[in-house]
């Protein structure tokens, strides 16, 4: 079986300058891979779709570039999903975790 991935993408090949250098600040990736990414459609970060910390690293650059003006779009598996999709499903993992620490065992 697959795994389910979830991912963003940027709604325009073109990226400005700004937006660039916070991709690569935050994903690491070097500016010709995020470029190439753009262009070609494809997923700027990627995480498995049960991974909370994967979650949250989408949502974060997804916010950052919203500031910038820049339209994303994210998706889980193959399908798009909207923003608030993944900020709601990251406001569950978080309180997920917050009742498994205060109802151990």
């Amino acid at each position: 079986m697959d795994e389910i991935t979830i991912g963003l993408k940027v709604a325009k090949p073109e990226i400005p300058a700004k937006a660039l250098m916070t991709i690569k600040q935050l994903t690491g990736l070097p500016f010709s891979e995020i470029k190439s990414h753009a262009e070609n459609d494809e997923y700027i970060v990627e995480f498995p779709a049960y991974d909370d910390d994967g979650l949250r690293l989408i949502n974060k650059p997804k916010r950052e570039l919203k500031k910038l003006k820049v339209s994303t779009k994210l998706y889980e598996g193959d399908r798009e999903e909207s923003s608030q999709f993944f900020d709601n499903m990251e406001e569950l993992y978080k309180e997920i975790d917050e009742y498994c620490e205060n109802h151990p065992d």
